[in-house]
Formats: C-alpha cells, sequence, structure tokens
C-alpha cells in the first residue's frame, strides 16, 4: 500500500509543475526548520514551545512569501535577462527584509528575547541568501 502511495506521488510530481512546486517548497521549508531547529533551537539549549512555534512560524512566513515571489517571476519570466535580474534581486531584497521583521518581531513576542533587534543584521544577510536560493531551485524544476 505505501509503495502504491509513493509511486503515485512521483508520478503526480513528474507530470505535474504545480505538484513538483509545491513538493520542492514542502520539502525546502521542512529542511530549514529542521535544520533551524537542530542547529539553532535545540544546539543553544532552547527547546521551549515558544521556538519551537517560533520556527513553525517562519517557514509558514517563509512558504507564504516564496510563494508571492514564485508569482512575481512567472510574470516577468518573459522579459529581458536585465529587467528580470533587476526586478527579481529587489523583489528578493524587499521580502527577506519583510520576511526578517516579520520572524524577529515573531520572536519577541514569543519569548522573552528582548535584545533580538540589535541582531538584525545577521538575520536579515542569512535570509536574502535562503530565499534568492529556494526561489531560483523552485523556479527552474517547476518550469521543466
Amino acid at each position: 500500500m505505501i509503495s502504491t502511495i509513493n509511486q503515485s506521488v512521483k508520478m503526480a510530481i513528474k507530470q505535474d509543475a504545480t505538484h513538483r512546486f509545491w513538493f520542492w517548497q514542502a520539502s525546502f521549508w521542512l529542511f530549514l526548520s529542521t535544520v533551524s531547529f537542530f542547529t539553532l533551537t535545540l544546539w543553544y539549549s532552547q527547546v521551549t514551545l515558544a521556538n519551537v512555534v517560533h520556527t513553525l512560524l517562519q517557514a509558514i512566513l517563509g512558504l507564504f512569501f516564496s510563494v508571492i515571489l514564485y508569482k512575481i517571476f512567472d510574470r516577468i519570466w518573459d522579459k529581458s535577462i536585465i529587467y528580470r535580474l533587476c526586478i527579481g534581486l529587489f523583489m528578493v531584497f524587499i521580502f527577506a527584509f519583510i520576511w526578517t521583521i516579520f520572524r524577529m518581531q515573531a520572536l519577541a513576542w514569543l519569548t522573552p528575547a528582548d535584545q533580538v533587534w540589535g541582531e538584525f543584521g545577521g538575520w536579515f544577510f542569512r535570509q536574502y541568501i535562503y530565499i534568492l536560493m529556494l526561489d531560483r531551485i523552485i523556479s527552474r524544476y517547476s518550469l521543466l
């Protein structure tokens, strides 16, 4: 039974770009949440409900913002490479900034972390790289 389900999922992902898009989205955000949990939450011995909720919330927010970015990239796909590069990088920068603000504010609300805003630069730079990497991967493999 499990192999039948496995085969049907593989077939759906292989044949349909929409299924492939959601598969890669879910995989990436699950992976990022797992890495975040093990390298931050668990490593610093901060396994509390608030920190686990924050890890899940940042993945949900990231998923939401990356879907918006995907739609933006899809709309500009037929433009020149310079236009796509300029608009794409600008949008990634804007959404990474917004995502970072939401994540930091969520951490401040959920935990007693009162010094979170002093670390903005470290949070922002990392998120910019993640979102840029994700959207290029998703755009490439969803359009095959």
